[in-house]
């Protein structure tokens, strides 16, 4: 139960914080929802979580495809690193590009994957060195930067187990 309680929780700071009153009912409602990966709050602000997915130095760990027909604006992306990727040195660069296969590193640049920790596109001590903690465009799916992906840089991350999720809105 503690999950559903945490979860609960984020959910009631996310629509405080965008000023929704909050009521126990519309949180349960959203719960499957937020299992299957994806919440749209209501004020358009949309969600999208999933996996990291574990690997060798230039791999890919996350790659999403813009699911909306229209442009969005990305407002935020968090990285969450639950267990550590075993390699002191394993880094990851997340931003908007053309390909599931493409990086750059705009939105995050160089978040540590050996230490378990939250990082966020928003907080300046997060983003890195090329981070911008700015709203990116995110080109409708078959445009021409349609993905936002993660990749592993300089060592494995081999053991990496954790989180991504990415907060935008429709450009219309």
């Amino acid at each position: 139960m503690t999950g559903v309680e945490s979860l609960t929780t984020f959910l009631s700071l996310i629509k405080s914080n965008l000023g929704h009153s909050v009521r126990d009912d519309h949180l349960a409602s959203n719960l499957d929802l937020i299992d299957a990966g994806f919440l749209e709050l209501d004020d358009g602000v949309k969600i999208i979580k999933g996996d990291l997915t574990a690997g060798i130095a230039n791999s890919i760990a996350m790659a999403v495809q813009n699911p909306e027909s229209v442009d969005c604006h990305i407002l935020q992306v968090v990285i969450e690193v639950n267990t550590a990727g075993g390699t002191a040195t394993a880094v990851l660069d997340v931003d908007v590009v053309a390909s599931a296969t493409a990086t750059s590193d705009t939105i995050l640049d160089g978040i540590d994957l050996d230490s378990a920790a939250i990082s966020s596109s928003l907080n300046v001590s997060d983003s890195g060195t090329n981070g911008n903690e700015e709203v990116h465009l995110w080109n409708a799916n078959g445009g021409a930067n349609d993905y936002i992906t993660g990749k592993v840089l300089v060592e494995t991350a081999a053991n990496l187990v954790g989180k991504y999720y990415i907060y935008y809105t429709k450009v219309a």
